[in-house]
């Protein structure tokens, strides 16, 4: 799966053996950054890997995801509830609803999982 599609940078929370026991993915903007957790075993991890170059990269990720779920992600609607096409929810805030940046939340489904 590449940027265009699918998840992008986050894919290898979603593809492969270890993508198994991951329930959600995190981006939590910062004043230094964007920070990216997991769940898994019912506890968050932090990430350490830079998945987005900046927080312009994250606001385009999210506005492709949400367009493929068919709910837009714009200024005009600054937060957006969508289930994707495998059957995970996202959520985003962004623009002024969050003031460091665009904060997303993808939780996956039990079969996804």
């Amino acid at each position: 799966m590449g940027k265009i599609t699918g998840y992008g940078p986050l894919a290898e929370f979603f593809t492969g053996s270890d993508a198994l026991e991951v329930t959600e993915v995190m981006i939590n903007p910062t004043a230094n950054g964007n920070k990216i957790f997991y769940g898994k075993h019912g506890r968050h991890w932090p990430t350490t890997k830079q998945y987005f170059k900046d927080a312009e990269e994250v606001t385009r990720f999210c506005q492709k995801i949400c367009e493929d779920a068919g709910r837009p992600f714009t200024v005009d609607s600054p937060i957006v509830d969508a289930w994707m096409k495998d059957g995970s929810r996202i959520a985003v805030m962004g623009f002024k609803a969050s003031p460091l940046g665009t904060a997303a939340t993808i939780r996956k489904p039990s079969p996804v999982r």
